[in-house]
């Protein structure tokens, strides 16, 4: 029968030896971790240079449109016109803000993974 000083004993001796273990797999998981972090952060800047390329595409339309909008009244033709150039506008600047919300969502993974990685991997 092993005395309560023993079975701390065996215990405490327990999570020595399996300590290096889990110091192991702690180094390699934060050496993963950091890996990702170029390839993330391309995949970011890529987004966000999309993003401003919609929205300029989209600020480009809006200013056709309206100029268009200004012939409406001139003829049926201008009002088609008009109409096309306003659904053109739309179909880019609703592109433009599901571009922006991706962007806003990657960055905001990215944030969550460096901060999990400066809380469990960074030294301090």
């Amino acid at each position: 029968m092993l005395k309560p000083n023993g079975l701390l004993f065996l215990i405490c001796a327990a999570g020595v030896l399996s300590a290096p273990s889990a110091a192991q797999d702690s180094a390699g998981r934060c050496a993963a971790m950091a890996q990702t972090f170029e390839a993330k952060r391309a995949e970011i800047l890529a987004l966000q240079a999309a993003q401003a390329r919609l929205a300029e595409t989209a600020e480009t339309l809006g200013e056709t449109w309206e100029q268009a909008e200004e012939q409406r009244l001139f003829s049926a033709g201008q009002a088609d016109a008009a109409d096309a150039a306003q659904a053109a506008f739309e179909t880019a600047r609703q592109a433009a803000n599901r571009a922006a919300m991706d962007l806003r969502s990657k960055a905001q993974m990215f944030q969550a993974d460096a901060a999990q990685f400066n809380a469990s991997c960074a030294p301090g």
